[in-house]
């Protein structure tokens, strides 16, 4: 290697990487978002029953999730379940979310009960969300509640996201 073709290598390795422009660029973290729901069950049909209608089931919940793409979003939130007044269970939802639209978004959520049996169930869902200012969302979802025991169900959610 030349003298000059060293001292260049040397100057270039003390030097560091040199950033691009695009990769210069600050990317902002997106905020995250809270949510705050409550369910009901409009339909289900337990394994080895037949459909039955509005169970009297009601979830509240409440989570947090954050954009990690322009059109995608994880969630976890978690709250109580009450068959007419009484306690039923407390659960945990995690999944991803994907806006399709400004307004329409589909769902992919692994709900867990907890409390009292262990259960587990797939909740594939849509919904709208209707801007009431920059930072506050009312939003409306249906999903299908598939357990990995069988029985299979439609929920019917309504609530409110805040951006931070």
């Amino acid at each position: 290697m030349s003298r000059n073709a060293s001292s260049a290598f040397l100057l270039l390795f003390a030097m560091g990487p040199v950033p691009c422009a695009a990769v210069a660029e600050e990317v902002a973290e997106p905020p995250p978002h809270f949510v705050g729901l409550v369910g009901t069950t409009v339909v289900e049909r337990p394994q080895g029953s037949p459909v039955a209608g509005p169970a009297g089931v009601w979830d509240l919940r409440v989570g947090i999730g954050g954009m990690f793409s322009r059109h995608f979003a994880f969630e976890l939130d978690g709250g109580p379940a009450f068959a007419g007044s009484e306690y039923a269970a407390f659960e945990l939802t995690s999944g991803v979310v994907w806006a399709m639209t400004d307004r329409l978004y589909a769902s992919a959520r692994i709900l867990v009960g907890v409390d009292p049996p262990l259960s587990v169930a797939g909740l594939p869902g849509v919904g709208m969300s209707f801007p009431l200012s920059p930072a506050i969302h009312l939003i409306t979802q249906i999903d299908a509640r598939i357990g990995l025991e069988g029985s299979i169900g439609a929920l019917l959610s309504t609530g409110i996201v805040f951006e931070s």
